[in-house]
């Protein structure tokens, strides 16, 4: 007899955080529903004085009652099993997780409460009058609700229990003596049966076009709600950039002239060295000191310039071949990647900007290879698995990454490598580039079994003809 607000489930996450909420708004929804129904039942038997049976619509309300109280316990229960594994993670990602797998669980319960209400409603109908009585419109409000409760699929189920409860109380009812008519004695038995059947006839109708087109605008609020979602997220994502562009300005300005005035003065005492006799060990570590300088260089280019700033490169058309190339032209060592492409790579599919594109790719091959052991090359695949979709394969041969890292991979400054050896950037800025570009990087990884990097890039509309 209730049920709860429109929600806008969107992702499993989402739609999971929705339902949780719809959950406890129809366990307090269905207690008013239980004080509306005593409320009914007294004014009608003793404020009407219509003699209806008590027993069996205060078993049905207490039945309600019931129900309601396993749901609360059952919310509550979830509410805090989901709080307790996240505080134990410590990870807000566990959280979809854990909303992946309970949102199809939640789903059929909220469904199954919806259809014990309609049950109960046949049921009080049932003895009360069946379809003459004034309430069963009730049964339209219901499917109003649960199309906005559960997904499509479920409401027509939905609408499949009302319709036939409600073809059920034709046949099959109660009159109300005290009433003074029933619909057998005031109507010729031909009457009754086309009114009654007129009266299924147009609540199937107006059931049909309310289910139908509450899961169509149920769906649409679905939609909109996602791509705001999909905003937030590509907008956070770009403060972000926005925020460690500006960090890596300010590193690179406060820390260029220390660089410099180091680098200047290891080369003059390189030079000092040259003219009298040091041992092999000073001039090592005045070796290492200038390496060290170089790399320290480097990681503010890579900060400055790798993260994100080469958007403004202009999109060019290319190969998978060439993008590939311009990717191994950045590595040291190319002899531990291993090429896989279809005819060659060589049709012109993709228009994106390759420097920075083979920036992300790069960044990918080379955790590969920091993850593969010594001698176990990576692969590198690509194939155009759909008309409008290049798929890239970033695959290593290392143990594999466990569900809580993967989870956290394309965190900013995340790393599993040892301090010193990475910034735990690289897969969070190929992941924003990636998403620019309107593609998507995701992995598949199991323990023992290494791991794929997986990126999906839009082909060219125009070069896709």
């Amino acid at each position: 007899m209730a049920s709860i607000p429109s929600g806008s489930p969107t992702t499993p996450s989402s739609a999971h955080a929705s339902l949780q909420v719809g959950a406890s708004e129809l366990v307090r929804l269905r207690w008013v529903a239980v004080a509306g129904q005593l409320i009914t039942i007294a004014v009608v038997r003793f404020g009407l004085g219509i003699a209806i049976p008590l027993f069996p619509l205060s078993t049905l309300v207490a039945m309600t009652a019931l129900s309601n109280v396993t749901l609360a316990a059952w919310v509550a229960g979830r509410r805090r099993g989901l709080r307790a594994t996240r505080e134990l993670q410590n990870d807000s990602r566990t959280e979809v997780l854990e909303s992946q797998r309970g949102y199809q669980s939640q789903s059929w319960v909220l469904a199954f409460v919806l259809a014990l209400d309609l049950v109960v409603l046949t049921s009080m109908l049932y003895y009360t009058g069946g379809v003459t009585n004034p309430f069963t419109v009730f049964y339209l409000v219901n499917l109003g609700l649960c199309a906005f409760v559960v997904e499509s699929s479920l409401a027509w189920m939905l609408y499949g229990v009302a319709s036939l409860g409600f073809a059920w109380l034709l046949f099959f009812h109660i009159d109300l003596p005290d009433l003074g008519i029933s619909a057998e004695r005031a109507l010729h038995p031909s009457q009754y049966q086309f009114l009654g059947w007129g009266s299924f006839a147009a609540f199937l109708t107006c059931g049909s076009v309310i289910v139908h087109f509450s899961s169509r605008f149920h769906a649409e609020l679905r939609r909109r709600e996602q791509e705001l979602r999909l905003a937030d997220e590509l907008r956070a994502r770009s403060e972000k950039l926005e925020a460690l562009g500006t960090l890596a300005a300010g590193a690179a300005h406060e820390l260029a002239t220390p660089l410099s005035t180091i680098a200047v003065v290891v080369k003059e005492l390189e030079r000092s060295l040259d003219q009298i006799e040091t041992s092999a060990e000073v001039r090592e570590d005045m070796s290492l000191i200038r390496r060290e300088v170089d790399r320290c260089r480097l990681i503010l280019d890579r900060m400055a310039g790798d993260a994100g700033q080469p958007s403004g490169e202009t999109p060019r058309e290319c190969s998978l071949r060439m993008l590939f190339d311009a990717v191994l032209d950045g590595l040291h060592d190319t002899s531990d990647v291993h090429l896989q492409l279809e005819d060659d790579g060589e049709s012109r599919l993709l228009r994106l900007p390759i420097e920075a594109t083979a920036q992300a790719l790069r960044g990918l091959v080379r955790n590969g290879l920091d993850a593969s052991p010594d001698g176990l090359s990576v692969v590198l695949s690509g194939t155009r698995e759909t008309p409008s979709t290049i798929v890239i394969r970033v695959r290593d041969r290392g143990e594999g990454m466990a569900e809580g890292i993967l989870q956290r991979v394309s965190e900013p400054f995340f790393t599993t490598k040892p301090p010193g050896s990475g910034m735990g950037l690289g897969v969070f800025l190929a992941r924003t580039l990636i998403e620019r570009l309107g593609g998507r990087l995701s992995y598949e990884s199991a323990p023992l079994h290494g791991t794929v990097a997986i990126v999906e890039l839009p082909v060219s509309e125009h070069l896709a003809e």
